[in-house]
């Protein structure tokens, strides 16, 4: 989800596409929740087409993949801790990766 943000489709999209497809394989629903409310948290600052990106890129003149580029490192530590997270969750709930 954090790498199709990177190329502009907002996280709501893939949530939505995500969520079609995974359905059939009845995931656990709290598990596949958190999944993807990270996956918008995380994917909203390396998306250069978010509604703040563009207004402070319209405002101040910023080009529109410097966001991205600043939020570079946030978003791996980010993803770091909500990959961690998610493994510690499954394992506290008894569901196998």
């Amino acid at each position: 989800m954090v790498g199709v943000a990177a190329f502009g489709v907002h996280p709501i999209i893939t949530i939505a596409v995500c969520g079609v497809w995974l359905a059939p394989l009845h995931p656990d629903p709290n598990l596949l929740a958190i999944t993807l409310l990270m996956g918008w948290g995380i994917g909203i600052p390396v998306n250069p087409l978010s509604g703040l990106h563009l207004v402070i890129q319209g405002r101040y003149g910023i080009d529109g993949y410097a966001f991205p580029r600043w939020n570079r490192v946030y978003t791996l530590k980010c993803l770091g801790t909500g990959i961690g997270l998610l493994y510690l969750y499954g394992a506290l709930l008894g569901v196998s990766a």
